[in-house]
């Protein structure tokens, strides 16, 4: 065991006690829930418990205090919130575009908006379909170049309102290693890469049959609305959806003008982040408080717009995603309440967080966006619906760093599967089954907690020769026991 000397400072971060919707030893293993959707299943519980009338969305004061009190707990260098209600906008902001400048965040300063990106990709699909362009329950391969290649199961091709819900059974992300390679190579090999590994991974479930999160889905999507288009991806955002709302600063790529008020991306422990590096697929979007509330006044058809049509059918195709306690829409996450359905999504990587939230029944929304990629989406729940309770403050304690190399190395679990634990600039990097990294922030020697995703915890324990010999992680009350 680790000597307490090796305790030095202590911080207070956000945590989270909540029950959320049980998931199967299956699911843990093979990795079906990604980090951002675990976030969702603990919003998917509360909805499911019975709900009282909150009233209307909290008021700009008490939502300032939350903002403060996230900077102050080191959860953020900047917050934004934008609240839609009854037709009428607020903004309230708080902290810096960076850490150590002055310039405070406002609602115009840019923010990678993460995932958040996937429902404007599938507002485009909505637009397509309507135009006789795609159909829903056409085989993507059919828009894809000859050589580009998905896998099928049962007979059963992959459509695409399986990648727009989902379905697909695509993997999330591509491995590690193949990720890697494909950062070093040129535009147009990184693609190929992609539909290499595509083409000859193994589905293991028929497409549209299960719900399972999918980065490389959207990935394809993209790709196949750019073919059908004969438009780049950026053309079709412009003259298709960002235009025709006005939305100036949603962009792909940033101009000049954009990077002079875009706030600077940071990691969870503040230290200043990468920038987003997946070249496989079509750049995240970038985009400001103001302009994602002129996305929702859309969304719950307070503003007049020739996509209503395209927005009203992103909502009518869903799926189940048993384990959110939800329907999948196209792009949305569809959560049922008594007080009526709450729609959602969130994201966070590259430096960035964002969560979209909005109840198209009162016309009420919320947007919140963050340069720190840890997920603020208790708050903008918390915003839009009181009886959602904000995470509770957990501890973090500061290990020395010599003392990490007795954590690292590969673990194995009685399925055969591999996790591992590996250095990162900041700590430590829980590498689970089938790919998702997980940063680790210590409670105390021997346990850990994942800042933002709630349910998921590790523990080390069997230290002998200066080293643990077994890690244990809990998603949701079921444990995974690997040993060296």
């Amino acid at each position: 065991m680790l000597a307490p000397s090796h305790i030095a400072t202590v911080t207070n971060h956000q945590g989270e006690k909540r029950n959320m919707a049980r998931i199967n030893r299956r699911q843990v293993v093979a990795g079906a829930l990604t980090l951002g959707a675990w976030s969702h299943l603990a919003l998917a519980r509360e909805i499911a418990q019975p709900s009282h009338d909150s009233g209307a969305p909290l008021d700009d004061g008490r939502i300032l205090q939350i903002l403060e009190q996230r900077i102050e707990a080191r959860q953020a260098v900047g917050i934004a919130v934008g609240v839609l209600e009854g037709g009428r906008r607020r903004i309230i902001t708080a902290g810096k575009i960076a850490k150590g400048e002055v310039r405070a965040v406002d609602g115009n300063t840019i923010f990678g908006i993460a995932s958040v990106t996937k429902p404007f990709i599938a507002l485009l699909l909505a637009s397509a379909v309507l135009r006789g362009e795609l159909e829903y329950e056409a085989a993507a391969e059919r828009y894809l170049p000859g050589q580009e290649r998905l896998p099928e199961l049962n007979g059963r091709k992959i459509t695409l309102l399986d990648l727009a819900t989902h379905t697909s059974g695509l993997p999330h992300e591509l491995p590690n290693e193949i990720a890697a390679e494909a950062r070093t190579q040129r535009p147009d090999a990184t693609r190929k890469t992609m539909y290499d590994h595509l083409a000859s991974y193994a589905l293991k479930a028929t497409p549209g049959s299960q719900w399972s999160y999918s980065n490389l889905g959207y990935a394809v999507l993209a790709h196949v609305l750019e073919s059908a288009a004969r438009l780049d991806y950026a053309t079709l955002l412009r003259t298709r959806i960002t235009d025709e709302l006005s939305l100036s600063s949603t962009v792909p790529e940033l101009t000049a003008e954009m990077r002079e008020r875009r706030a600077a991306p940071h990691l969870a422990s503040l230290h200043p982040s990468p920038e987003w590096n997946k070249p496989w697929t079509r750049p995240l979007l970038q985009s400001s408080v103001n302009d994602l509330l002129t996305f929702v006044e859309a969304c719950v058809g307070q503003k007049q717009t020739v996509l209503a049509p395209a927005v009203a059918a992103m909502l009518r195709q869903r799926r189940p995603a048993p384990a959110l306690n939800a329907e999948q829409a196209l792009g949305w996450y569809v959560y049922p309440d008594r007080q009526g359905p709450l729609v959602a999504h969130s994201g966070g990587g590259g430096g960035f967080a964002a969560s979209v939230l909005f109840d198209q029944h009162a016309k009420n929304g919320v947007v919140l966006l963050s340069n720190t990629e840890l997920l603020q989406e208790d708050v903008a729940r918390h915003i839009l619906r009181k009886e959602f309770p904000l995470n509770p403050i957990q501890t973090e304690i500061h290990l020395d760093p010599s003392t990490l190399d007795a954590y690292l190395g590969d673990y194995q679990d009685a399925a055969g599967a591999i996790t591992g634990i590996r250095r990162q600039p900041d700590g430590l990097m829980l590498l689970m089954p089938a790919g998702h990294k997980a940063p680790l922030t210590p409670a105390s020697p021997t346990s850990f907690f994942v800042r933002g995703y709630p349910g998921l915890t590790v523990s080390f324990d069997d230290y002998r020769n200066g080293r643990f010999g077994t890690v244990n992680w809990t998603l949701n009350g079921q444990t995974i026991t690997a040993r060296r």
